[in-house]
């Protein structure tokens, strides 16, 4: 549906529509417990190759909104290392995976992604159940050894 994509860039191209993004709360509360178990945290976000204005103003947000944070934009989430991301879209989170097969992903619910699974990934749907589990399997990445798997199993 090219026309689809065309509406959605020419959305994205609004004066500010990136700087003006609100608050994603779901992922706030994922950073909470990445700092409460003193992971090292970085945001990590896909840089448009076709609107660069994307950039600036996505720094922007993110300066604003999580300061002192550092910030890796990147065209390929696949190439950063990390033992979590916390990511909605399906495709990145495959791309990451694949360098990561010992990898978690927590995984924000969006009707887009409802049909995605994967055996290293969570949903993440707000609650305070997925929460506590999201906080459990977090502990199990952070203090998974090298080449050993991850495994959810007990969660």
């Amino acid at each position: 549906m090219p026309h689809v994509r065309e509406r959605i860039k020419l959305i994205k191209n609004q004066p500010d529509w990136w700087k003006n993004l609100p608050r994603f709360n779901l992922g706030f509360k994922i950073l909470k417990i990445a700092k409460d178990l003193e992971f090292e945290v970085y945001i990590l976000t896909k840089a448009p190759k076709s609107i660069p204005k994307a950039w600036t103003q996505k720094a922007e947000w993110i300066s604003e909104n999580v300061p002192n944070i550092p910030i890796v934009m990147t065209q390929d989430k696949g190439l950063v290392y990390g033992k979590v991301l916390v990511d909605d879209y399906p495709p990145y989170i495959e791309r990451w995976l694949e360098h990561r097969p010992r990898g978690l992903v927590i995984v924000p619910a969006h009707d887009y992604n409802q049909s995605f699974s994967h055996p290293n990934s969570i949903r993440y749907d707000g609650s305070k159940t997925q929460l506590e589990r999201i906080k459990k399997a977090m502990s199990i990445a952070k203090q998974r050894k090298p080449e050993h798997p991850l495994d959810l199993s007990g969660i």
